[in-house]
């Protein structure tokens, strides 16, 4: 529900005691109050609450947090801080909407400016005010674009661009320039990417302290050159800015790289850095090529791809990646390979997760059951799924293990939270013992209740749960 629609809501007395609210807060906002309740300044539109002083209400929301900045002692942003600050952007989108495209334009850019009094009071670890400020900078963009519409020379639109970009020292305006090509032309945009080349250059080459390792101003500019080779959709301006500060670019670099080539669909150069004497990590390079491959629309090159990275680290996010796209007769063929890979398999995780990938849920049990593997961290929600898979093929004893395993991990980290529900794993772990004819090397019902009994049974906050068994 937004602002509009909880204000209308407002019953007549607690509109009031809203408004008084209000006035107390600044001496603008109590003289912006009494200019709208003079007869002269009524709103023409009865459903609206701003109708033509929207600008008014947003300076002085920008005065309140601008006062926040400077008087409050530094915290941490909270998302419901920032619910008034999507607010403004809403009423600055409504502006543009009626036509009102120069306010909208000045009090967007307003807005912007905020963002060094707030990130330097406002402990943003959380990334919450950094997401307002992308939104409000993909706002700025359509309103320099409305404006520029109706007013061509309303200023220096390159130099506009380059001025806002200039001030990314939060990284709020890190999307502008790729996408600044639904405001700039070509040749504004080439003009942008000569000047970004020249700064990075120039940032190279000049003297860097020993001691400082990050060049900061070549690294602005590269950016610089990227994002605008983006808009241009030109990748050997990505290249470029890439190869300048790193000639031979590592796996990371290469990665970006690849990734640009693929949404470019300039498939010459993806292959080129595609090619293995480029990369030290051989099964990153193939996860690249499959996703090139992928998109390309060679679907059975992906495949292949996706079974040799398998092959080289079977692990379950890589299977996955193959066994979704194997055809039953593919899925069939490689069955014995991937149950050689579950009974290898140095982790209980992964080999249960492969087994059940691959379908083959009575090998699933009988791994778990063995439990001569490495508990690798297991997580609650993992084991919960296998109980539930277990369960529904009739794995009974592989369906009380998951119980257990759920039941020693509440209570061997004091959970207390979780009482309730390890009582409930008890219940139903017990219930089994009437389906499962042998334990093989585990201990019975009974004598498992006697172990948890024995090692917690000083947990009186968990035994009140617990009926009797």
């Amino acid at each position: 529900m937004n602002l509009y629609q909880q204000l209308n809501r407002l019953k007549k007395p607690q509109l009031i005691t809203l408004i008084k609210d209000l006035a107390r807060l600044d001496p603008a906002i109590e003289a912006l109050i009494k200019a709208r309740l003079e007869p002269e300044e009524a709103p023409s539109q009865p459903d609206s609450l701003f109708n033509e002083n929207e600008g008014d209400w947003v300076r002085a929301e920008f005065a309140f947090w601008r006062r926040q900045a400077s008087t409050e002692a530094p915290r941490p942003i909270r998302e419901k801080d920032l619910n008034p600050m999507y607010g403004i952007l809403g009423v600055i989108s409504k502006l543009l909407e009626n036509d009102q495209i120069p306010l909208g334009f000045e009090l967007i850019e307003e807005y912007l400016q905020l963002q060094k009094e707030l990130f330097n009071h406002f402990d943003d670890s959380d990334g919450l005010m950094g997401d307002v400020f992308r939104e409000a900078t993909e706002l700025w963009l359509d309103a320099a674009a409305d404006l520029r519409a109706i007013q061509p020379e309303a200023c220096n639109w390159s130099t506009k661009v380059k001025q806002l970009y200039d001030q990314n020292d939060y990284g709020c305006q890190d999307q502008l320039l790729p996408n600044a090509n639904q405001l700039l032309s070509q040749d504004e945009l080439q003009q942008l990417a000569w000047h970004y080349e020249k700064e990075q250059r120039t940032a190279l080459k000049a003297p860097h302290p020993d001691d400082v390792l990050y060049n900061s101003q070549a690294a602005h500019a590269r950016l610089g050159l990227h994002g605008v080779g983006i808009a241009l959709e030109d990748f050997s301006l990505i290249e470029k800015s890439l190869l300048l500060s790193s000639p031979k670019p590592n796996d990371m670099q290469l990665f970006t790289l690849v990734q640009s080539g693929i949404g470019l669909q300039v498939w010459d150069r993806v292959e080129h850095w595609l090619q293995p004497k480029f990369w030290s990590n051989d099964h990153q390079r193939r996860e690249m090529e499959r996703a090139y491959r992928e998109e390309k629309g060679d679907q059975q090159g992906a495949l292949e791809l996706a079974w040799q990275n398998y092959q080289a680290n079977p692990f379950a996010f890589l299977l996955i990646q193959w066994w979704e796209e194997a055809t039953a007769k593919e899925r069939t063929a490689k069955q014995p390979l991937i149950n050689k890979h579950v009974r290898e398999h140095q982790f209980l995780r992964e080999a249960v997760d492969l087994a059940m990938i691959s379908e083959n849920y009575p090998l699933a049990a009988e791994v778990l059951i063995q439990q001569e593997k490495e508990l690798d961290g297991l997580e609650y929600g993992k084991v919960l799924s296998w109980r539930d898979i277990f369960e529904q093929e009739k794995l009974w004893l592989a369906t009380a293990l998951c119980y257990r395993m759920l039941i020693e991990d509440i209570l061997n980290n004091g959970r207390t939270k979780g009482y309730p529900s390890a009582a409930r794993y008890l219940q139903q772990e017990q219930a089994l013992s009437k389906r499962i004819k042998r334990y093989q090397s585990h201990p019975n019902a009974k004598a498992y209740l006697s172990q948890l009994k024995e090692q917690h049974g000083r947990k009186k906050s968990f035994w009140k749960h617990v009926p009797e068994l």
